[in-house]
């Protein structure tokens, strides 16, 4: 049966307002945009994570979406992503990790005040408590989705308990970057930066709806696409550097020494017509004078490990990682390839 009253103009949500309040009409399209945004990129920054464990443990990690989740036992991904705080962008966070990539409930715990509020996602098989501290200690990936008053708290709570591999992933886009690493005492941080401009293609955020629905078109993909801003909302490119240097922390963690790291990286984010150029002198690949400066790269053996990098400085200075992608536009068009593939948009 066919809704009666979906053209109604009294049912709609403008109906109701001023014309004051109409000229703000545009800051609702701006907060589903960065919802949707925020979620696409934490998304995104776990299938990477997660990418390059396999491909480390068993050789099969890749950005490319499964056909199915049905996995063997002994090639599931083991990567746990723990959520603190489950309000609105939480939830949104969760579900899109859970149907946009290749982890499961199984992998994904929640660490909230009103656990049982979260009747869906235990329901989908997300284990749901109220234990900061625990979920500090558990998890490689920690995304702190929690409103900003409540940050100092919630650092105070997991400070002491965070293992130095685990990434915390920030959410809350009110609270500073280097104000998260003083209150957390951690490195490993990072933490999306938008801001708007004047698009043609701003309209996309009209569209609203499920965001893992959303997530599944086109237009919204390359409106969240770093290096391709195209819908109005900008992510910084720092965030992509650090999600590259992170990927190399990873590969560190997992006794991967510099050549391999950099195999792998090559591997997943550089399509093989690409690697095909550089053997003709074409197009250079990521090399350790990518990351480092010279006088590291001349103290590096292809046998050793890269440091660990502080990803709070990738963020906020200039770094070798900079430099090199500013100079080499194939290599960033790549990298928006690597962004597609990972939504199913393009084949590798």
């Amino acid at each position: 049966m066919s809704d009666l009253t979906a053209n109604l103009k009294s049912f709609q949500f403008e109906h109701g307002l001023s014309q004051d309040e109409k000229q703000l009409l545009n800051l609702r399209s701006r907060v589903w945009g960065l919802t949707v945004s925020a979620c696409a990129h934490a998304t995104f920054f776990c299938k990477v994570i997660s990418a390059f464990r396999q491909n480390i443990q068993t050789g099969d990690g890749s950005l490319a979406p499964k056909v199915s989740k049905l996995f063997s036992s002994s090639s599931a991904p083991d990567l746990k992503v723990g959520i603190l705080g489950c309000g609105y962008i939480g939830k949104q966070v969760a579900k899109a990790i859970m149907e946009l990539t290749d982890l499961t409930a199984a992998n994904i715990n929640v660490s909230t005040r009103r656990p049982e509020t979260l009747v869906e996602l235990q329901s989908a098989g997300v284990e749901c408590f109220y234990n900061n501290s625990g979920l500090a200690t558990w998890a490689d990936i920690l995304f702190l989705c929690c409103l900003p008053c409540h940050l100092p708290k919630v650092c105070s709570d997991i400070r002491d308990h965070l293992p130095k591999s685990c990434i915390v992933y920030s959410v809350a886009t009110a609270v500073p970057l280097l104000r998260l690493k003083k209150l957390l005492c951690h490195r490993a941080i990072i933490k999306p930066e938008y801001h708007f401009t004047e698009s043609k293609k701003s309209s996309v955020w009209a569209t609203f709806g499920k965001v893992t629905s959303v997530l599944q078109m086109p237009a919204v993909i390359d409106a969240t696409c770093p290096y391709l801003p195209q819908g109005g909302i900008c992510l910084n490119s720092k965030w992509y550097e650090a999600i590259l240097y992170c990927a190399l922390n990873v590969c560190s963690s997992l006794q991967l020494n510099c050549s391999r790291s950099l195999e792998t990286l090559n591997d997943l984010f550089l399509i093989k017509q690409l690697k095909a150029e550089e053997q003709d002198g074409k197009q250079p690949l990521f090399t350790c004078e990518s990351f480092v400066n010279k006088y590291f790269t001349s103290l590096l053996s292809k046998n050793l490990f890269f440091p660990q990098f502080d990803l709070v400085a990738v963020q906020t200075k200039d770094t070798p990682l900079s430099r090199f992608l500013a100079e080499n536009f194939l290599i960033q068009d790549q990298l928006i390839q690597a962004y597609r593939v990972t939504f199913g948009q393009i084949s590798v």
